[in-house]
């Protein structure tokens, strides 16, 4: 075999070995809290949308390695809305969801994954991390957090009787670091005459090692339940993994009889990218209960499921808005009004509310990265103010914008116009991100590119839960605020590639 023969055949094998092997995350970003369902050979996965409207969106997969958004199957606002459980069952799908309005738990259904989905159905029950499981004689069950329990309806929409505590946690070691016990994100499932009762504890940030997933095991749905020797089954052991505060797991079996699970963590490297979506293989010990795998480590590349290939239309992140009906990848912070917006003249025309973004509800996406470049053409008419923006909360984003004031600009959540830059009505806006280091850029029509007269180059590495709170992540995205309103075209989101462009 000559040289050139054989680097050809080295880098088939590199590409043969690399099409057998996926590497976590499954979904980048933040798609927290996943819980995934099978039908058939069709996989669904649905994640927290936290205070983003509409919310709940519902992912589609045939070999766990590639996804497609489907929908987004919570059309209203409903508060916070954490861990939902996917549940199908006689001819219907449903989604059970804790809402933070009035503090209950919550229900949506469909006769088609692709909806139409409900308004939500309340279901007048409390705490958090809905967990459905059916029982022999047809009775179904929902888990809740604190290992408590509540009869369901033969629908499964209303709750009977009384909610009790049936299971009491793992015991966390002493002098394990933890944010605290925080017994929640039950989901079950049957295996082998048992139900398995996988839970989250520790709490799902702070240090590295806080979170965990545990096992525990019943005859019967309602328990009593024995706690697995090998506890926990996923959890982060030092603060040296790439991987950070992993726990919150949904296991499954495959049609081929495989068994997977979903998890989510932090990137040590990336945290403001939010709680990110892994998968990792588990089996069955001899004596019955889970374990993963000798030497499995999700930083690694990893045997992808034994599933045939099913590559997949990925989501969207560019947006020429050009048609007639809101992207599956937009969604609006703490509020969703259909009426707001329109698309007119190649434009998504955003009515103007608050007088920045702090309280005009921006619109964003969820980045996949952490080096990326975002741009977009702004219009503004009457007294409004528009531009691009990362978006942690009402207090921490980074915003460069333009109108009939001039152009602005935003830090820390600190919102500042300059004022000696009046009338600018219409520019090309774009953001870096490279690595959180930020810096804002502005087009005026004919033009060169410029950097934000009142802007620096800023650091958001620390835009986190960690230092912010409310389990959020730092999304790209656009903003309208005053009166009046703010056309957008063409948004594009581009990756950045190994260089800086900050050096």
């Amino acid at each position: 075999m000559n040289k050139k023969m054989s680097i050809f055949m080295g880098l088939f094998a590199t590409a043969a070995a690399a099409a057998d092997t996926f590497t976590n995350p499954i979904l980048p970003g933040d798609y927290c809290d996943p819980t995934i369902l099978r039908v058939g050979a069709d996989y669904y996965m649905t994640n927290s949308s936290m205070v983003w409207a509409p919310g709940l969106l519902i992912w589609h997969s045939r070999d766990l390695v590639h996804w497609e958004p489907v929908v987004r199957a919570l059309k209203c606002y409903d508060g916070d809305v954490w861990a939902p459980d996917l549940v199908h069952r006689d001819g219907k799908f449903i989604i059970y969801y804790p809402s933070s309005n009035n503090q209950s738990n919550r229900a949506i259904v469909a006769d088609r994954i692709e909806g139409p989905w409900s308004d939500p159905i309340d279901l007048k029950v409390g705490e958090i991390d809905p967990g459905h499981v059916d029982a022999p004689d047809g009775k179904r069950y929902l888990y809740l957090s604190h290992g408590n329990v509540v009869e369901l309806a033969p629908d499964g929409l209303s709750v009977t009787g009384t909610m009790r505590k049936v299971y009491n946690g793992w015991p966390i070691p002493e002098g394990w670091r933890t944010e605290g016990f925080c017994l929640e994100g039950p989901k079950l499932f049957f295996h082998d005459g048992f139900y398995h009762l996988i839970s989250a504890q520790g709490g799902t940030a702070g240090a590295s090692t806080t979170h965990m997933a545990v096992d525990a095991r019943s005859r019967s749905p309602l328990g009593p339940w024995e706690n697995s020797p090998r506890n926990p089954l996923i959890h982060t052991w030092d603060r040296s993994e790439k991987w950070w505060s992993k726990g919150h797991a949904t296991v499954f079996e495959t049609q081929t009889g495989e068994w997977w699970t979903v998890y989510h963590a932090y990137d040590r490297e990336n945290r403001p990218l939010g709680r990110q979506a892994l998968l990792q293989k588990v089996a069955w010990t001899p004596d019955g209960w889970l374990s993963l795998e000798p030497g499995a480590d999700s930083s690694k590349p990893a045997p992808r499921p034994n599933l045939p290939d099913a590559p997949v239309r990925p989501m969207p992140l560019s947006d020429s808005f050009e048609g007639s009906a809101l992207g599956v990848q937009w969604s609006f912070y703490g509020a969703f009004d259909p009426t707001r917006f329109r698309f007119e003249d190649h434009a998504l025309v955003l009515k103007a509310l608050g007088q920045s973004p702090t309280d005009c509800s921006p619109m964003a996406l969820i980045a996949p990265g952490g080096a990326y470049e975002i741009e977009v053409e702004v219009e503004t008419v009457g007294a409004a103010q528009g531009g691009l923006v990362l978006y942690y909360n009402p207090a921490h984003y980074v915003a460069a914008g333009i109108g009939e004031a001039g152009i602005s600009f935003a830090q820390r959540g600190v919102f500042k116009v300059g004022s000696k830059t009046p009338g600018v009505r219409r520019a090309r806006l774009k953001i870096v991100c490279d690595h959180y280091d930020v810096v804002c850029k502005i087009q005026l029509p004919g033009e060169p590119w410029k950097d934000v007269p009142i802007a620096n180059a800023l650091d958001v590495s620390g835009y986190n839960h960690n230092t912010f709170g409310k389990f959020l992540s730092l999304r790209p995205g656009v903003f309208s605020a005053g009166s009046g309103e703010v056309k957008f075209r063409n948004f594009v989101y581009r990756p950045l590639g190994a260089n800086s462009l900050l050096q």
